[in-house]
């Protein structure tokens, strides 16, 4: 749980597979021999499977296999290093769901909250905001504790007496968290 993934688009990716002679046989990787041919695949490019009308989610009904793959932060990294990232990237973290029986599963369709800091005059500065993954699932306590922590290593002053977290949930309208 809380592992990172990352979604790539399948046509990107199959690219890049050629390209490197790799193939899957029964869902297995094997190495083929690499076409000298081929060119070199372009940055990496995911707007094939964006949503029109929420650029940081993937579009409903496509599938893994055929529309895109699932990968590990680790190889991500490396493909971004080595081919940069044209469009958008889908981060997505692994969720536990089910009570009894539990099954480790990639949040493919997150809720996205939108967080900003607070300009001096108390307003929110358009400027620092950021676009925060959260599974449907998650327990509001959980949600604070990743905000916080969050907020504390994009910029927030956590040796900061003043610091605190505001929150505006419906009719809620100013629930506090000091210093988390």
């Amino acid at each position: 749980e809380g592992d990172v993934w990352y979604i790539v688009s399948r046509r990107w990716w199959n690219a890049w597979s050629d390209y490197c002679g790799l193939t899957l046989k029964d869902d297995d990787p094997e190495l083929a021999s690499v076409d000298a041919n081929l060119d070199k695949p372009g940055p990496i490019d995911n707007k094939d499977i964006q949503d029109e009308s929420e650029p940081k989610a993937i579009k409903k009904g496509v599938l893994e296999g055929s529309d895109y793959a699932v990968i590990p932060e680790l190889a991500w990294n490396a493909l971004v290093q080595w081919y940069t990232v044209d469009g958008p990237a889908f981060k997505r973290f692994v969720i536990v769901r089910g009570v009894v029986t539990t099954t480790a599963v990639v949040d493919m369709y997150p809720l996205f909250i939108q967080l900003c800091w607070l300009g001096d005059d108390g307003l929110p500065d358009k400027s620092t905001t950021f676009d925060f993954p959260v599974s449907k699932e998650a327990k509001i306590q959980d949600l604070i504790k990743s905000i916080a922590s969050t907020l504390t290593t994009t910029g927030g002053d956590s040796d900061d007496d003043e610091n605190s977290l505001k929150f505006a949930f419906g009719s809620v309208k100013n629930f506090q968290c000091q210093n988390p």
